[in-house]
């Protein structure tokens, strides 16, 4: 197994290659211990794009739905994420394809954050963000960390 970061001025994205399947947990471990320090007892919001109705959120109370433009979102607020459930969701479908998105819980307008997160999963730049925002790119081996509080020391010891 192989992982590589590159450290951006407001980003972090995590790669990972392996050879083995068996080396999948340990990458899931290695994503899990950066969401673990980003996310880990504070209040998160996990959102789910154009959700099934087996997505994992619908699993959490509370959540509910918005609709922007012609996407579906299912929005699970969360008071106290522990690190149970972060390996809950670093381990689902959704979250490997891109589609369970976590953003600390700041008291920003939803529609603007999700707006924002569309960009940044187009591949374009946006300034206004406030917070943290996690997602995997849809290949399931790429985490990437938008206004990470992790110093590029934090991120090398967490990916040793």
């Amino acid at each position: 197994m192989n992982i590589d970061y590159q450290y951006g001025s407001n980003s972090i994205s995590v790669s990972a290659t392996y050879e083995k399947v068996e080396e999948l947990q340990l990458v899931e471990n290695v994503f899990l211990q950066i969401l673990t320090a980003c996310f880990s007892d504070q209040s998160v919001k996990i959102i789910t794009k154009e959700p099934q109705k087996y997505s994992f959120g619908y699993d959490i109370e509370p959540h509910f739905t918005i609709t922007l433009g012609k996407t579906k979102f299912l929005v699970n607020e969360i008071a106290d994420c522990t690190a149970n459930l972060l390996s809950e969701i670093v381990q689902t479908e959704e979250f490997k394809r891109g589609l369970l998105i976590l953003i600390d819980n700041k008291d920003l307008p939803l529609e603007n954050v999700m707006s924002d997160v569309i960009k940044l999963q187009k591949g374009i730049q946006t300034h206004s963000i406030k917070g943290i925002i996690a997602y995997c790119e849809d290949d399931g081996l790429t985490l990437f960390i938008y206004t990470s509080i992790l110093s590029k020391d934090s991120i090398s010891s967490l990916i040793k």
